[in-house]
C-alpha cells in the first residue's frame, strides 16, 4: 500500500509551477528547469521532482509543497 504524502499528489515540478512559487517569467522558470536537469544529470525529456527543484534552490521541499496547494 502506498503512503499518501501530505501536499499536492504528484511528484513533478513544470514550468508553471516554477513562475508561481518564485513570481518569475516563464523565460527564467524555463532557464532554471534546464539548470536543474544539468545539475541533477538528466536529459530533456525527463522531468525535475520537487525534491530535485528543493536542493538546487535551497527553498525547503515542505515549503515548496505548501505553495503548491
Amino acid at each position: 500500500m502506498i503512503k499518501q504524502l501530505p501536499g499536492p499528489s504528484r511528484l513533478v515540478l513544470y514550468t508553471k509551477d516554477i513562475e508561481l512559487i518564485l513570481g518569475c517569467s516563464n523565460r527564467t522558470a524555463r532557464r532554471l528547469m534546464q539548470k536543474i536537469k544539468i545539475v541533477s544529470g538528466k536529459t530533456n525529456d525527463q522531468y525535475v521532482t520537487i525534491e530535485e527543484f528543493s536542493e538546487v534552490t535551497g527553498i525547503d521541499e515542505g515549503m515548496v509543497r505548501e505553495m503548491m496547494n
